[in-house]
């Protein structure tokens, strides 16, 4: 009869000796919070964002914006007076020393490109006057680019560097970010923000502004190097511009990581994330290195334009479980609401998770697990990879965390003895419903079978 697979025939009495390993938790996980109210992103950092260990959580644009229902209203500023639809300067205030209370920093999504797309004049959500290029108190015609091409000084070929960066997205008047006094209005507005407590900033629409632009402001914030900036860089085919012109300023967000992950998840097949070539810079063109990189499954554009993993997909979570428990760049959680048409706001502003569309995704046990995962194991290698066709893999990362993704309905089934490289013990899966519990024997080998059910995935830790 063979023995066990942990069994040493030559021991006769074992003693264990049960203990704790100090780690140093890692924390820089971020939560878009998308279009909630200050007061209920103050709740959450007290009461989920802070316990599960995340590090920023992003609010949508704080400023005076145009008035209506719609989402897209917040990226249409009338002034940097922070009254919005989700609440006062005092509340924001609020929110920023409560969040930062509990180790939670703000990222503010920061609109810098552009004003309103409106040709009437009109009151903001503060009652400041403003028309298309002119703005009370702020901006006036000669504040603004007049491209003169398209007949309406319109962005329509994305392969010409100008046009990009000189004409009108969508509509929306296009700020001079050459000019000192846009840089030094916009720098103060950053600079406000830093005053009451923030941590950074995700800059929209930052492709439309040459990078230099943005250096000159970022650098009239006190302590700039230090803030958390993320940036919007999307790319496309022979398109000039490029995320590697950015970093000088912080992070990119890596859409092409985004568009890779929803084709591997879906059809190709996601254990080829993991080998023959690692996800990561590797991968090429509209990648940057992981120190430089912001990656995420989807954000508040993609879900509704296409081209991304969709919240209502099965294999949504297990790649955000992937990213999180990866060696790859700094991680956006989108947590977010339904909706029915793509410019729907939320059916109410007051967030009550699981009501009224509200899908507090951040919440989601395996979300949260692979959160702790990352804490106690980023600065792991990869290890002990494991396939199983090309949608089921798993990895550890060094002894200190041990994941397993499978990606199609039918169970996955790792046999006793299975080499997966943790410290002897019994762990708690986090990742799962059931608290499945997981016995390591010295040899870093499984002690009975592990059971990984369809489109799931069983994460455990030290």
């Amino acid at each position: 009869m063979m023995a066990p697979p942990c069994l040493n025939l030559a021991i006769l009495f074992v003693v264990f000796v049960l203990h704790k390993t100090v780690i140093s938790l890692l924390r820089d996980v971020n939560v878009q919070l998308f279009q909630w109210s200050h007061v209920d992103v103050a709740n959450e950092c007290e009461s989920h964002l802070g316990p599960a260990g995340y590090r920023w959580a992003q609010v949508s644009p704080p400023q005076e914006h145009i008035e209506g229902n719609a989402w897209w209203v917040d990226y249409q500023p009338v002034s940097y007076n922070l009254y919005s639809k989700r609440g006062t300067p005092d509340e924001f205030a609020d929110m920023v020393k409560r969040c930062n209370a509990v180790g939670v920093g703000i990222i503010v999504d920061t609109v810098m490109n552009h004003m309103t797309a409106t040709n009437v004049t009109a009151l903001g959500t503060a009652n400041s006057s403003y028309s298309r290029y002119s703005y009370e108190n702020l901006y006036n015609f000669s504040d603004f680019h007049h491209c003169g091409r398209n007949g309406n000084d319109g962005v329509y070929n994305f392969t010409d560097r100008y046009e990009v960066q000189n004409c009108e997205l969508l509509g929306l008047a296009d700020l001079a970010t050459e000019t000192t006094k846009v840089r030094d209005t916009l720098g103060a507005y950053l600079e406000h923000l830093v005053s009451l407590g923030v941590s950074g900033f995700r800059l929209d629409a930052a492709k439309h502004m040459p990078a230099s632009d943005i250096q000159a402001i970022l650098q009239r914030v006190s302590n700039h190097e230090s803030l958390h900036v993320s940036q919007e860089i999307t790319i496309g085919s022979n398109e000039p511009i490029q995320p590697e012109e950015y970093v000088i300023n912080g992070n990119v967000q890596i859409f092409q990581g985004a568009s890779d992950l929803e084709r591997l998840f879906k059809t190709d097949g996601m254990a080829y994330l993991v080998q023959p070539l690692a996800w990561g810079p590797a991968w090429g063109k509209g990648y940057v290195s992981s120190d430089q990189s912001t990656i995420f499954v989807t954000n508040h554009d993609l879900e509704r334009n296409g081209g991304s993993l969709s919240p209502a997909d099965p294999r949504y979570l297990l790649a955000n479980v992937f990213i999180l428990t990866w060696t790859y760049g700094q991680v956006d959680i989108l947590s977010g609401y339904n909706f029915t048409e793509t410019g729907d706001g939320p059916r109410q502003l007051r967030v009550e998770c699981g009501q009224f569309g509200w899908r507090c995704d951040h919440r989601h046990p395996m979300i949260v697990g692979a959160v702790k995962i990352r804490g106690v194991s980023d600065s792991e290698p990869v290890e002990n990879l494991i396939t199983s066709g090309v949608n089921r893999t798993a990895y550890s990362r060094g002894s200190r965390a041990f994941v397993a993704l499978n990606n199609i309905p039918e169970e996955w089934i790792f046999q006793s003895g299975t080499v997966i490289g943790m410290n002897e013990g019994n762990y708690t899966d986090v990742l799962g419903s059931n608290s499945t519990t997981v016995q390591v024997c010295p040899q870093g080998k499984l002690i009975g079978n592990l059971v990984v059910p369809g489109f799931s995935a069983v994460g455990i830790h030290q």
